[in-house]
């Protein structure tokens, strides 16, 4: 695993002095140009800086190139004891230099309370000064503790190097010379996984009083604060945004995405039109926050393009502004939720697509709940519907039982017309658009858009995207049509322009292959994920146009995975995964829709790539497949074909599916059409991952249920096939494995089946379980004893619903009956049980 400290960016800074003497630090390459030091080593003698600073850049196999440059912030520095802090910025002017390639740099903070955060630096000291004054690297490794420095603003760090020996009859007497102005990587789990290492501070001096074994350091958060320094950092294209480093694995960096293909300028981590006409909800959503509560959950619900990831950012970044920790917490961080405990500033956290993160979320509403912490937490969930899911977490958790469920209206209903939006968009994307493409005249294709904007009445652009759309398109259509047409109609031109986009970097990168072949790629990565590079170009090989076993094709589908990554990166909810595929949502569903469905599709991209696919990319594509099928009819019958090609891997997880989604009916249909002819081991699966209560999937549950009864029934010998739900009046019931699990299936169809309103075959079901549960109970009471009080306690309820008061009375009095015996024995395990029978 890679080091935190980039060797080709660690620079050694010689600063003269007026009398000719050089002071000598070190530095970091922050961006192509710019290198991040200690003042005191560019100030030596006083509020004015060194003319000249010499720079040498990189170290190790990089190879080390010298260039100079000038101190550009801050203007003077008044030393140690003035109130600035003891940093400076060193621009390289030399006209020959050619800016080499850096690593993405992420800058950090300390926001917790634990001790021992993991910390690197790399810089020249004095001591590794060699006979002819040059000086040798220093890995410096130590450790960092959150608490120590508050009063002064600055960071301990102390060294687990082996401290050094002064130097004697020296100009610089302190060992640690020549060490400052190195930047220090702070990472809170240096052994995790995924470390995540955050350039934090900049070394400046050994602290006083502790020797040689600690260093001092000023946080880049305190010189981030500065206006001047963020806007000498962003001319040149570097981040000016902090990160938590003990958050860093659970919070995704505030990054805004570059667009490479036009419909990327609709993504809502690119961020490129203004958010209109949220203002009033964005304040009333920042007052929330700012509550007097701990902890707080809100749901915020709406259709697909409707701005919710976008508002969700803006949300994030104004409170950023304000001080706090902010973002789309990434799934993959779930082990790092218990550090929320332990922070010292306010936390939103935001989770983009909730419905398909209910583990994560269930995980971080228990954290909520038992921390004792009083630093305020709001936890606000995105999703396109509310549902079984929500149902499900309001029910196990009180933070969310507690929490509102907020419709994101449509951008119209109290802003900007919808003219208007396509007009503001139209400009916005107009001057964007010269970083995709600077050859065109875009200002002068916006001009021409503003003189005939489309008619925007039908409904379809009632969504803020739909109109985002129109007004790219608009633009990418000039001068050859007139701006118009439909949203499908928008959405089709749209993709001609993003299919030329993609065939030219395909031709660049040197995939020599059809046009076909290219977009079979491009729907492979839209419609499911890839963990590693293994699991995609293993994917790719099931395409017609990229298979193969020879090192030729290897080298291609590796080809092909580097173009779509750089094509298509994957949303920061998906930040783990090697591509994206085609973004924003809507047009991905369209695309599919129109890809997957087309009768020229004669090798079925959908059916090879889910062929040996893993869970996750089956779950991935079923989901986007049930959010689409709604507004396209013509995938809801690949839907059901691609079930019954590998029902036992796809069932179940199109059941999870069918669960979670705001608008279910396109999965559930297919279940229900494909549950009879599921075997037992598919069918235990699916049981056991039906909500128990849900009114949503009563049916759906009924068929699964009744199905799974049916193979229970295939296993067990001597049990004739039950016919119109009617128990026999005598059975033989044979001595098997499977008589239990039928019981308890039965026990559970009957409750299935009175809540679909069919209350004489859910009695004609519990009677069954009944029967088969006392001769379980006859030979082995202590273990089907309880069993059997709860079918009685069922039957008891079904009695009542056909209208049996009497029978339902003596059965009810059965049940109470034996739980009191049980309870007497075990009261913790069985005083419940008996509860719910009185």
């Amino acid at each position: 695993m890679a080091g935190p400290v980039p060797p080709g960016q660690v620079v050694e800074i010689r600063a003269v002095r007026a009398d000719g003497r050089t002071r000598v630090g070190s530095g970091l390459l922050i961006t192509g140009r710019l290198v991040l030091t200690a003042a005191h080593v560019v100030f030596p003698e006083g509020p004015v800086a060194s003319s000249r600073v010499g720079l040498t850049v990189g170290v190790g196999e990089t190879g080390r190139a010298g260039t100079s440059g000038r101190v550009v912030w801050p203007e003077r520095w008044d030393g140690p004891g003035g109130t600035a802090p003891d940093a400076a910025l060193i621009r390289i002017d030399d006209p020959g230099w050619i800016p080499p390639r850096v690593d993405r740099l992420r800058w950090g903070a300390l926001t917790g309370r634990a001790g021992g955060i993991a910390g690197e630096a790399a810089g020249f000291p004095r001591v590794l000064r060699g006979a002819g004054g040059a000086r040798e690297t220093n890995h410096l490794t130590g450790q960092v503790n959150p608490l120590g420095g508050l009063v002064t603003g600055r960071y301990d760090i102390n060294v687990k190097d082996h401290p050094p020996l002064a130097p004697t009859a020296d100009d610089e007497p302190l060992p640690w010379s020549g060490m400052s102005g190195a930047v220090l990587y702070a990472c809170a789990d240096p052994t995790g996984p995924a470390p995540v290492w955050l350039a934090t501070a900049v070394i400046v001096v050994d602290t006083p009083g502790f020797g040689e074994g600690r260093l001092s350091a000023v946080p880049v958060r305190r010189l981030l604060d500065d206006p001047g320094l963020r806007d000498l950092i962003r001319a040149e294209g570097g981040p000016v945004d902090w990160e938590s480093v003990e958050l860093a694995g659970l919070i995704s960096p505030p990054t805004v995405t570059v667009p490479r293909t036009p419909a990327q300028f609709l993504r809502a981590d690119a961020e490129i039109v203004d958010l209109h006409g949220r203002e009033a909800l964005l304040s009333e959503f920042t007052d929330w926050c700012a509550g007097a509560a701990d902890s707080a959950v809100r749901l915020l619900v709406g259709p697909g393009g409707q701005g919710k990831t976008r508002f969700a950012r803006a949300l994030s970044a104004r409170l950023r502004e304000a001080g706090w920790l902010a973002g789309l917490v990434r799934p993959e961080g779930v082990g790092l939720v218990g550090r929320l405990a332990g922070q010292t500033r306010p936390v939103l956290l935001v989770v983009d697509y909730a419905e398909t993160h209910t583990d994560l979320t269930s995980t971080l509403l228990g954290i909520l709940e038992e921390r004792s912490s009083r630093i305020r937490v709001r936890l606000l969930l995105v999703a396109r519907g509310g549902g079984d899911w929500w149902d499900d977490l309001t029910g196990r958790h009180p933070l969310a039982a507690d929490g509102q469920t907020l419709p994101l209206a449509a951008v119209e209903s109290s802003g900007p017309n919808r003219t208007r939006l396509f007009t503001d968009a139209a400009g916005t994307f107009a001057h964007r658009l010269t970083d995709l493409d600077p050859t065109v005249d875009w200002t002068a294709r916006a001009e021409h858009v503003h003189r005939g904007i489309p008619d925007l009445s039908d409904s379809g652009f009632g969504l803020v995207l739909a109109v985002h759309m129109a007004a790219l398109t608009a633009l990418l259509d000039q001068p050859d049509t007139h701006p118009g047409g439909s949203p499908v109609e928008v959405a089709d031109r749209l993709l001609r322009h993003e299919k030329t986009y993609w065939t030219d970097t395909a031709r660049t990168g040197g995939i020599t292959r059809s046009a076909d072949s290219l977009e079979q790629a491009i729907a492979t990565a839209t419609l499911c994920g890839a963990q590693d590079v293994g699991e995609a170009t293993a994917t790719l090989a099931r395409l017609p146009g990229f298979a193969g076993d020879d090192g030729e094709a290897h080298d291609l589908r590796g080809r092909v995975v580097r173009w779509l990554a750089g094509l298509y990166p994957p949303p920061p909810e998906q930040a783990g995964q090697v591509w994206g595929g085609i973004s924003p949502d809507r047009l991905a569903e369209h695309f599919l829709a129109r890809h997957l469905t087309d009768p020229t599709d004669t090798p079925g991209v959908a059916f090879r790539v889910l062929t040996g696919a893993s869970r996750a990319q089956i779950y991935q594509a079923l989901t986007v497949l049930n959010r689409a099928a709604p507004a396209h009819p013509r995938l809801t019958g690949l839907l059901p074909a691609l079930l019954a090609a590998d029902p036992a891997a796809r069932a179940p997880v199109a059941l999870q599916v069918t669960v979670e989604a705001a608008d279910h009916t396109p999965t559930a249909d297919a279940l229900t059409a494909l549950a009879p002819r599921l075997d037992l081991p598919t069918l235990t699966t699916m049981t056991d991952g039906l909500p128990q209560y849900s009114h949503r999937l009563l049916d759906l549950a009924a068929v699964v249920q009744q199905a799974h009864t049916a193979r229970l029934r295939d296993h067990t010998p001597g049990l004739p096939p039950a016919r119109r739900w009617v128990l026999p009046r005598r059975r033989t019931i044979p001595p098997d494995t499977y008589l239990p699990d039928l019981a308890t299936s039965l026990n559970n169809l009957s409750v299935r089946l009175g809540a679909v309103g069919r209350p004489e075959q859910a009695l004609a079901t519990i009677e069954e379980a009944v029967t088969i549960r006392r001769r379980l109970a006859a030979d082995r009471p202590d273990t089907y004893l309880p069993d059997l009080a709860t079918s009685l306690n069922n039957q008891s309820v079904q009695l009542g619903a056909v209208g049996r008061p009497e029978q339902a009375l003596a059965t009810i009095e059965e049940a109470v009956t034996i739980r009191r015996r049980l309870a007497a024995d075990r009261p913790d395990t069985y005083l419940p049980d008996l509860a719910t029978s009185l």
